[in-house]
């Protein structure tokens, strides 16, 4: 007999842990038989379960209230619990919040999902400050349980909040908040200006600025320093290599750049940038850029030259190359289909050797240039 009581009160305790944990009756009579190997009965689970309030102890009036004006009101229960947990960390479950709503008679109102809403008033204020403070419409219909950002949107719209466009969105998360072409302070930013007066271009419509190249240590080089991802282009039609991109939004960026002579349809009209004082320490790497874009080394580093379009830019180049120590340099323009080309050339020793201690003076960017340059070097070695 008191074997038959022990093992009585045994399941006695295991329904009513699992009955407090908010299981149902079916529930309960499936785990105690698969997990504890017992077999109880719908009516002894009935006999200890009627006397457990299911949690509702732990909720004020208050709580109660807006728990079951909620369930009523809301098709989706779950939703609705991931809500109730979130703001007010009640902790509740789904057998729960079924249970209190059968004891107090309440029955849902709406069987059509999409035509509610979980948020109040305060949830609004909070859904715009999220919104200002970067969040995308769809993280925050996240958050909320939306399925869609259209209610988000439509919140936005209520408050006549100005929606952010792609531009403003890719210039906040840009991952070069840090890069700007407010002054040329170092050697590679110097060398990523020359690089966009020759072969840059600009996108006043987008807000970017961009270059493509064939030669992926160069990109590699810049999307390190700047700290930004560049682009693969598969070769398509006619073109045989592939290419890399990369771009810059803000702008920012785009008012510094115009400063700097990378403007929109520049192939003709740029003159060079305008330096200060202290850029100008930097012109023999904004050279270095120009002619990895748009100059040449023979590959037995006998000669190179730098070309362009722009009669000014060119004139812009002369003068530079001069400041730097360069002797004896001249234009030539050259006929073409098109406009025609004004090229600087020279196969000098003392200006080779000038290109090579204070332009090329240092690895970086297009190795194969560099390389050209200091391969007599190596073969002496």
């Amino acid at each position: 007999m008191e074997a038959i009581n022990i093992l009585i009160n045994k399941n006695a305790k295991i329904i009513y842990k699992l009955r407090s944990e908010g299981y149902t009756i079916r529930e309960i009579k499936k785990i105690a038989k698969e997990k504890y190997k017992i077999y109880v009965t719908e009516k002894e689970v009935r006999s200890i379960a009627i006397k457990i309030k299911t949690g509702n102890n732990k909720y004020s009036d208050i709580d109660k209230m807006r728990i079951l004006y909620l369930y009523h009101n809301y098709y989706d229960t779950h939703k609705l619990i991931e809500y109730l947990n979130r703001k007010y960390a009640y902790n509740i479950t789904y057998n729960s919040i079924v249970d209190l709503a059968h004891k107090n008679g309440v029955k849902k109102k709406t069987q059509n999902m999409y035509s509610i809403s979980f948020v109040d008033r305060s949830d609004e204020r909070e859904i715009i400050e999220l919104y200002k403070s970067g969040y995308s419409s769809n993280k925050i219909a996240e958050l909320y349980g939306y399925k869609t950002r259209n209610s988000i949107l439509q919140k936005l719209q209520k408050f006549n909040i100005k929606r952010r466009d792609c531009n403003e969105i890719k210039t906040k998360n840009k991952s070069y908040v840090n890069f700007s072409l407010e002054k040329i302070d170092c050697e590679e930013k110097a060398y990523f200006l020359g690089l966009l007066l020759t072969d840059g271009y600009v996108n006043l419509e987008r807000g970017y600025i961009g270059i493509d190249l064939t030669d992926k240590d160069v990109i590699e080089f810049l999307s390190e320093y700047i700290n930004i991802k560049y682009k693969e282009i598969q070769p398509t039609g006619k073109a045989k290599l592939t290419k890399y991109r990369i771009t810059v939004y803000g702008r920012e960026i785009l008012e510094d750049a115009q400063r700097l002579g990378v403007v929109y349809g520049k192939t003709y009209t740029t003159k060079g940038p305008l330096l200060t004082e202290a850029e100008s320490k930097f012109i023999n790497y904004i050279l270095r850029g120009i002619i990895d874009g748009d100059g040449w080394i023979r590959k037995d580093a006998g000669e190179f030259f730098i070309c362009s379009a722009s009669f000014d830019f060119i004139k812009w180049c002369e003068k530079s190359m001069i400041d730097i120590g360069f002797e004896n340099i001249k234009i030539s323009f050259i006929s073409n289909e098109y406009n025609g080309i004004y090229i600087i050339r020279t196969a000098s020793k003392y200006n080779l050797e000038v290109l090579k201690q204070n332009i090329y003076d240092k690895p970086f960017g297009m190795m194969r240039k560099y390389d050209r340059l200091y391969q007599k070097d190596v073969q002496r070695l």
